[in-house]
């Protein structure tokens, strides 16, 4: 769950209500000076489907028989 919250100079203040119970285990991230939690998200996100654009492209991936480090008995004979 990812809450919005900001800093009043003494607490860090939740920006929405949300129930927790006492001693509820809770992680705080700083973002840099003006940026939002939408902007981290974008990021994040344009990161990710960058990343998988590369694993999931178009080109078949190369592999050569020498590259197999060890082969599969029950594969092609063994060969």
């Amino acid at each position: 769950m990812f809450v919005a919250a900001h800093f009043d100079g003494n607490h860090i203040l939740l920006d929405e209500p949300v129930s927790l119970k006492p001693d509820t285990k809770i992680r705080v991230e700083i973002l840099d000076d003006g940026q939002s939690f939408e902007e981290e998200r974008r990021e994040w996100s344009e990161f990710s489907l960058a990343s998988f654009a590369r694993l999931y492209d178009d080109e078949p991936d190369v592999y050569t028989s020498d590259m197999i480090k060890i082969k599969n008995p029950k594969l092609h004979g063994g060969k």
